[in-house]
């Protein structure tokens, strides 16, 4: 499944290093999981191949800025159901 995101332009914020993208299994319920945590500041999308289809995932995507973990602070969240 292709996550993907969009960045607002903010001149007043530390800039991103890099990014990660974590999923959990919805019905039933299972623990997060990193999908990876290392992405390009540069990206704006990633493949998450371990999914099969049918089931409901929600993601979230977190940045981080000069290697240190401003917060982890949910950047966008999306339930899918994966087909």
């Amino acid at each position: 499944m292709l996550v993907e995101w969009s960045m607002l332009v903010d001149n007043h914020s530390l800039p991103i290093v890099l990014f990660k993208v974590q999923y959990q299994q919805l019905k039933p319920r299972r623990p997060w999981k990193t999908a990876d945590d290392d992405i390009a500041a540069t990206a704006r999308r990633f493949e998450v191949h371990d999914l099969r289809p049918g089931l409901l995932v929600c993601f979230h995507l977190t940045s981080e800025a000069f290697s240190l973990l401003l917060f982890d602070y949910v950047l966008h969240i999306d339930c899918y159901l994966d087909q």
